[in-house]
């Protein structure tokens, strides 16, 4: 019959083996955990000041370059359209971003006359943790409208995670909602470029993940 070892020899045990373990073993865990802890906050620190600093880039870069204007001539219509876009970020620090967009349209017909403007603007808020750091595109829209290259961000895996909070389209209003996209224009190819790289890298310094196919 096996004698049962109660609690209190239990315990008893427990601590002659921890005595047993050599004070230089000790000593060394203890060492590799705190330069552990310190690797650590070092990449944390470093990864937060990259983000500012990219954060911060986008920012200047998107007042500087998308608040622009372009003119589109139809000669065999005898007018010329005149485009302008507008880009203010109301919220651009870390990685919870948002902003206000605007495109108006308008044409300058040969006579002199000029037509209404059509105007479209909306406001965005986005996390940057939910969108694809593999899907930052840009795309050239159509010759006839000009020379402009959008930026689209696009939700991960086409999630809609992008929140409109609303707007208008001439005298119709744009509904609150979510959306799996929104495109930045730009009359600039090689910024709208510079843009989308940067928007990635923020992406993914925000823990946003490619697309899984």
């Amino acid at each position: 019959m096996n004698k049962e070892i109660d609690s209190k020899e239990y315990s008893g045990l427990r601590t002659s083996s921890l005595r047993q373990i050599p004070r230089w073993l000790v000593m060394a865990l203890l060492l590799v955990v705190v330069v552990v802890l310190i690797v650590v906050s070092l990449l944390w620190w470093k990864q937060r000041r990259e983000l500012k600093q990219t954060m911060t880039w986008l920012e200047n870069t998107l007042k500087a370059n998308a608040n622009a204007s372009y003119m589109k001539e139809d000669r065999e219509s005898n007018f010329v359209s005149v485009n302008r876009f507008g880009f203010v970020p109301t919220a651009f620090n870390g990685c919870d971003i948002e902003w206000r967009q605007s495109e108006t349209a308008s044409i300058i017909y040969s006579s002199g006359s000029k037509s209404d403007p059509l105007v479209k603007q909306f406001s965005v808020k986005v996390s940057l943790s939910a969108l694809s750091s593999s899907r930052v595109n840009v795309k050239r829209r159509p010759e006839d409208l000009g020379d402009v290259w959008d930026v689209e961000l696009n939700g991960a895996n086409s999630a809609p995670v992008i929140q409109i909070l609303g707007g208008s389209f001439g005298k119709e209003g744009i509904p609150v909602g979510k959306s799996p996209f929104v495109a930045i224009p730009f009359t600039d190819e090689q910024i709208a470029k510079r843009v989308s790289n940067a928007f990635s890298h923020a992406i993914t310094l925000c823990g946003g993940k490619p697309d899984l196919f």
